[in-house]
């Protein structure tokens, strides 16, 4: 079962609104953290009773991987709002760095990076928490076996969160998670670490997005099945993610 993390500090997305980006921001070897949120992911693992300190850019928890976030892109404030785009990256193993990015919105700066934070509380911190710093120990997220490409996997599945003004309240967006289960399955996904973002938005009875992320890339294949989905359609702007990380099983 998938839990709803419905955001409603944002009951609207306007146009100029960063939605998630499919590609680093930056390249590997320069990704940093900035001195705005840093402190704030230092303080999210602290309050989980993890001991995380900062340094060159990069939180360092012992034994686990190294995490840091940063303001990426700031737009333009109209009509009194601001807008933002924060990106978390983990280092999953030497050369690899897991990325996930966030829209934050504002009357001010101060509150879109608010907005941005609790978005990734509500979408994926509690993934990485579980997957890479308790393992599995979080009761905000799902843990399940799947079998992918013959091989019995661990899943760590974040809340679903919505945003904006889902068509029917009493039945949320989230039958479309079972296609995206079915895909995953199937699919050759090879042994180690990887990592799913699934985004989609409309507004006006019209998607204007769809993204399927696999390891931070385009998962065409997975992306054009999904595309296939009846979503429900809707007026007014509504968005759904759900990000989940894959891991292969102990024993």
């Amino acid at each position: 079962m998938i839990l709803l993390a419905t955001l409603t500090g944002c009951s609207e997305s306007p146009p100029s609104m960063p939605g998630p980006s499919n590609a680093a921001s930056q390249p590997t070897a320069d990704v940093r953290g900035d001195s705005t949120i840093n402190p704030l992911l230092v303080k999210l693992l602290r309050d989980h009773g993890l001991d995380a300190t900062s340094r060159d850019g990069w939180i360092l928890v012992d034994n686990r991987p190294s995490i840091c976030g940063a303001i990426v892109r700031e737009m333009q404030p109209s009509s009194n709002v601001t807008s933002i785009q924060i990106d978390v990256y983990l280092r999953v193993d030497p050369d690899r760095i897991l990325m996930e990015s966030f829209a934050g919105i504002g009357l001010t700066k101060d509150e879109a990076i608010t907005d941005g934070i609790q978005n990734f509380v509500a979408n994926s911190f509690h993934v990485l928490l579980a997957a890479f710093y308790r393992d599995g120990d979080d009761d905000q997220v799902e843990t399940e076996q799947w079998d992918i490409n013959g091989q019995s996997r661990r899943v760590t599945i974040g809340n679903m969160g919505i945003r904006g003004t889902v068509p029917n309240p009493d039945e949320p967006p989230t039958a479309w998670f079972k296609a995206l289960e079915s895909q995953i399955k199937a699919s050759s996904l090879p042994p180690g670490t990887h990592w799913v973002r699934c985004y989609y938005s409309q507004m006006q009875n019209q998607p204007t997005a769809l993204e399927v992320l696999l390891d931070n890339g385009d998962w065409g294949a997975v992306r054009s099945e999904m595309l296939q989905v009846n979503w429900p359609q809707g007026e007014d702007f509504y968005s759904v993610r759900v990000f989940l990380v894959v891991q292969d099983s102990e024993g």
